[in-house]
């Protein structure tokens, strides 16, 4: 039983002008169609902060926000030591952690969730997907998730589980949840996400797709990296300043080399000392630093504190975060956002090519359509194109990079015998199989293969018959 579209989990980034307001305030608009009554009391009601149902645990860390003055301070309380399966403590290597993790959730009981594509946007569908991903609602993360997508054909063997789950992440760095260039994503200060638990959403997702044989984000910047790893908040850069007016400023005065110059940096600026700072601010250089140090800490982690917990409450579902924070070093290399982009040699050792027997027809048919094949990879390395090789793999996978520990089932390159006038290529929604067409077999044909490949890759869906 499935409804008709319900809410957009993420909302897309706003435009680079109006990213640049005052963030306590935007995005409202967003959101105003979850704003009645009843749901803004069954939301405001309950927090995923310090929820100690089975379903989810509570990140490790809670500290309150404290006063420059100290004053109105609490004594900081431990929270519950989160419980890991015994395998996930004793584990040595990655995969033995993802497999201890992964072992919590029950295949044989499944929860179903209907999602579409509106446009090349990824919408859920149906409350039953509002139900399992917002904490609200309590869903059961033990629940083993299988997904159809609306008005598509085919069962979900594990494949259109990684693909919502890459259409899922994808989205979450378009919208309005992270600003930043790639790989240098941070929270972003949205108060209306926050209140409906749309961060909450964005880290349970990151955290299950890890279990379900996906890759983590490479879009977020180092400094949330290492608070994931190690629960660490490390001093903020001038760049994560959402503002991007007194991120100039900051600029200014921090490349300032005496200290007049400094002073002359803050007598011209605006936001700065409509906040009440001035010239005598500081003294010296060093007190220059000092007070951008402080700047930086309650604009970058004060003012969305609230927000990055709430994501880390989503990455603790099935103790994701608590085995991240346990196993520092396991998972360092796979939060890490050095993510080498693929090549020829690299895209074709993830797949099995299968051929016919040598010397038959098919295999010399097969021979000049490989040859084909491997060129239009070359110009496609070369960005002589429109696509990436990501874009194939997407295409045949539904991921855009090899899981940690490969696939389950190795991708295979076929040739369409079955069809020999088939223009396109084509992928399978249950099996990873890329198949090529062999209508353009001819030397003189190169540039007609390309460009039907280059077609298909673009205006196929994302993952299945282009």
């Amino acid at each position: 039983m499935y409804l008709v579209p319900n809410e957009d989990l993420f909302p897309e980034e706003a435009p680079e002008e109006e990213r640049t307001r005052d963030y306590d305030s935007s995005a409202s608009e967003e959101f105003q169609s979850e704003s009645s009554p009843e749901r803004s009391k069954s939301v405001r009601s309950t927090s995923p902060v310090g929820t100690t149902s089975p379903e989810r645990s509570v990140s490790p860390e809670r500290s309150p926000k404290q006063s420059a003055s100290g004053e109105g301070q609490r004594a900081p309380q431990s929270p519950p030591r989160p419980v890991l399966p015994p395998s996930v403590e004793a584990a040595t290597t990655l995969r033995e952690v993802l497999d201890g993790l992964a072992s919590q959730i029950n295949s044989e009981d499944k929860f179903q969730v209907m999602v579409s594509r509106d446009e090349g946007v990824f919408k859920v569908v149906g409350s039953s997907a509002a139900d399992y991903f917002l904490p609200h609602h309590k869903a059961d993360f033990h629940k083993k998730l299988q997904i159809t997508f609306d008005s598509e054909l085919g069962q979900d063997g594990g494949g259109l589980t990684r693909e919502f789950f890459q259409l899922a992440v994808n989205e979450i760095k378009k919208s309005s949840l992270f600003l930043g260039k790639d790989k240098e994503k941070i929270i972003r200060n949205n108060t209306m996400a926050e209140l409906y638990s749309k961060f909450f959403s964005a880290g349970a997702i990151m955290g299950m797709a890890l279990l379900y044989g996906c890759s983590f984000p490479d879009y977020l910047c180092p400094t949330l990296t290492e608070r994931i790893l190690t629960g660490t908040v490390t001093t903020p850069t001038i760049y994560q300043i959402q503002s991007e007016q007194l991120r100039k400023e900051l600029t200014c005065l921090k490349a300032a080399g005496t200290t007049e110059a400094a002073k002359k940096v803050m007598m011209e600026s605006e936001i700065l000392i409509s906040n009440g700072y001035s010239e005598d601010s500081f003294q010296d250089l060093r007190g220059r630093d000092t007070m951008i140090d402080g700047i930086l800490h309650h604009h970058c982690i004060n003012k969305v504190e609230d927000a990055t917990n709430q994501f880390l409450d989503g990455l603790a579902v099935l103790s994701v975060l608590p085995a991240t924070r346990l196993h520092p070093g396991l998972f360092r290399p796979l939060l890490s956002n050095n993510v080498q982009k693929l090549n020829v040699n690299s895209f074709l050792q993830i797949f099995n090519v299968q051929r016919s027997a040598m010397g038959s027809i098919p295999f010399t048919v097969e021979e000049r359509i490989w040859r084909r094949f491997i060129e239009t990879l070359q110009k496609i390395e070369n960005g002589e194109t429109s696509i990436e090789l990501e874009d194939i793999l997407v295409f045949c996978t539904g991921l855009e990079k090899e899981p940690p520990f490969g696939f389950p089932s190795r991708p295979e390159i076929l040739f369409n015998h079955r069809n020999p006038a088939q223009n396109y290529p084509e992928a399978g929604d249950c099996n990873m199989t890329l198949t090529l067409p062999i209508k353009y077999k001819e030397p003189t044909q190169l540039d007609m293969f390309l460009g039907q490949f280059i077609y298909g890759i673009t205006e196929g869906r994302p993952y299945g018959v282009a």
